[in-house]
């Protein structure tokens, strides 16, 4: 409760944010959304240390993420494909489902 009471004073007298802009920054603001700013705020520190520190350039770690979450991407639709999909076998939904289903589970 007073982290509520806290938070609503903060949002309403201090910052001056309606209900509504509050549901708004909420709705804009995802899991996604901040691990993405995370590692794109990492790669930017990293960068900004200097050569000195760092071997690879801000460009080369990026390619490289960009081609790993590509692959994986590729590895998630391969598997897809191949468990989700269903035979072209006419019989196979009928032989793993019993037609009418039962009433009793």
């Amino acid at each position: 409760v007073n982290g509520q009471i806290t938070m609503h004073y903060l949002l309403d007298h201090v910052l001056q944010l309606t209900k509504r802009n509050v549901v708004t920054l909420r709705n804009m603001i995802s899991v996604e959304w901040l691990l993405v700013s995370g590692l794109g705020l990492s790669l930017v520190a990293m960068e900004l240390q200097g050569p000195a520190v760092m071997k690879r350039t801000l460009w080369s770690m990026a390619l490289r993420g960009v081609l790993t979450l590509a692959a994986a991407r590729f590895i998630r639709t391969i598997s897809f494909l191949i468990t989700v999909l269903p035979s072209q076998n006419p019989q196979c939904y009928f032989g793993h489902f019993k037609y009418p289903p039962p009433t009793e589970w």
